[in-house]
Order: C-alpha cells, then structure tokens, then sequence
C-alpha cells in the first residue's frame, strides 16, 4: 500500500513545452509569427556581434509575459528549467 501512495506521490511533473501549451489553451493567445521588435532586437543583437537564437517555446514565454499572462519571475524560472530540459544547462 504504502508503495502505491509514493508512486502516485511521485508523479512527474509536466514539461515546459506542456505548461506553455496550457497557458495558450487557456488564454486563447495568438502568438504573432514576427514583430517589429523582435526584428530590431535581432538586428542590434547582430549588429553588437553576439548570437541569440531562442527557440519556439521561448519565444512563446517571452510572449506570454509581454502580455501578462506570466510574471517576470515565472518566466525566469519556466526558461531555466527548460533549457535543463532541453540540456542547454
């Protein structure tokens, strides 16, 4: 009995890309394809000679903060356990 109650215990808890997905269900966002801030972004990133490419699901939370759905904070700590994820970290 007391090996059923720690497995149920020990559920695995969902991925980022799941949380994120939740959050677009839930809010019925439309994540625009490109800004024109992400392209000045882009562009002054290029032209200060560093390289940053994030990938769909950061893009996505990013997104989600700008428009408030998520706080600074839980933006942080959704990216930092993504790129564990993903074996970034």
């Amino acid at each position: 009995m007391c090996d059923a109650l720690n497995k149920a215990h020990l559920k695995a808890s969902p991925t980022v890309s799941e949380v994120v997905s939740r959050y677009i269900r839930q809010t019925k966002l439309i994540l625009p394809e490109i800004t024109y801030g992400r392209i000045f972004a882009d562009k002054i990133t290029e032209l200060s000679g560093d390289s940053v490419e994030l990938d769909e699901i950061e893009d996505t939370l990013v997104e989600l903060k700008k428009v408030g759905v998520i706080s600074g904070r839980r933006m942080l700590s959704l990216l930092v356990r993504h790129r564990r994820e993903i074996g970034s970290l």
